[in-house]
């Protein structure tokens, strides 16, 4: 209704005030009291909460497909200030502190474990008790710069992608950091070469028998069996 008046003659409105004034009166007790009622009340107060911590937490929010769709439809909708939404809404942001809380501690705390027991496996490989203590905390390095972006970040997806980084990429870069540092060492050991970083020939995306299985090993054998051939040994 008040679109219709947008870019009128100020004339208009002197004029033919008498022509829509019990229209505009409606529209103010249907719409502008309300809506003011609202923005200066506590409802105006739990909707600036709710913004704020869908803002804060918008990447976690589609791994709670319920109480996150009802945050995220209810900010879509034009008359919050309507019907009982602001209150779904305030429950849901209850419910999902408790819910993001919870697995970001426990998403956290297990990342944090398989990076330690990552840099465990690191230190258990042969050359490494021969390096200095500077090289040594050098390869350390990238696990704790993970494991710091873990505990830093409240967004799980990012604390799921820095875990798998660090034993794919980073992995892959600590162990050529040590064959690196035996070889200017002059060190004649064999190279070490992750398993993850050994590509092997597989001509299907699924295995769905057992010979599809057999077939695969046999690839897994034959790509494992050319590193050893060239002196190399394979860390798991």
């Amino acid at each position: 209704m008040l679109e219709a008046w947008v870019g009128k003659p100020y004339a208009v409105f002197l004029k033919d005030l008498a022509d829509f004034k019990d229209d505009w009166l409606d529209a103010k007790e249907d719409l502008l009291d309300p809506i003011r009622s609202f923005v200066h009340g506590q409802q105006g107060k739990v909707y600036d909460e709710v913004r704020r911590f869908a803002s804060a937490n918008k990447e976690n929010l589609p791994a709670f497909t319920g109480e996150g769709s009802i945050l995220t439809n209810f900010l879509a909708d034009e008359t919050p200030f309507r019907g009982d939404g602001l209150q779904q809404a305030k429950a849901a942001v209850e419910t999902l502190k408790v819910a993001i809380g919870k697995q970001l501690t426990e998403t956290r705390q297990d990342a944090e474990n398989k990076i330690r027991e990552a840099t465990a496996h690191l230190e258990a490989l042969a050359g490494f008790a021969d390096l200095n203590e500077a090289q040594q905390n050098q390869l350390r390095e990238p696990a704790e710069q993970a494991s710091a972006r873990v505990r830093d970040t409240s967004v799980l997806a990012v604390v799921r992608d820095t875990l798998n980084r660090h034993l794919n990429e980073g992995r892959v870069g600590q162990v050529d950091m040590l064959n690196t540092f035996l070889s200017e060492a002059g060190k004649p050991a064999s190279k070490l070469v992750t398993s993850g970083s050994i590509p092997v020939t597989y001509g299907k995306s699924t295995i769905e028998s057992d010979s599809d299985l057999d077939e695969y090993l046999n690839s897994v054998r034959i790509a494992y069996g050319d590193v050893l051939k060239d002196n190399g040994k394979i860390t798991l």
